[in-house]
């Protein structure tokens, strides 16, 4: 499990948010991290899913979970950002 993201994707050193990891260690931050915003809409994750090869399902919590997937191995991987529906 990743100390930073709460998640178990990836490893701590291909974790995305290079960002939190230099505060947490107290270094300069130095890269950036690279972020994949979508818009917290099923439709929108569908589309996002698609768009990278991915066959997607009709629930949403299901497609989420593919897209937290995706971004764990996107090279470099991703940190994933929801925008609000609006």
């Amino acid at each position: 499990m990743c100390n930073v993201c709460d998640r178990g994707g990836h490893t701590r050193e291909d974790c995305p948010n290079k960002e939190g990891w230099a505060i947490r260690m107290g270094k300069p931050i130095v890269e950036k991290n690279l972020v994949l915003y979508v818009k917290d809409a099923n439709d929108d994750i569908k589309a996002v899913l698609e768009e990278h090869g991915v066959e997607s399902r009709s629930r949403a919590p299901e497609n989420r979970k593919l897209l937290y997937d995706l971004v764990d191995t996107m090279k470099p991987p991703r940190v994933l950002v929801f925008l609000n529906k609006k």
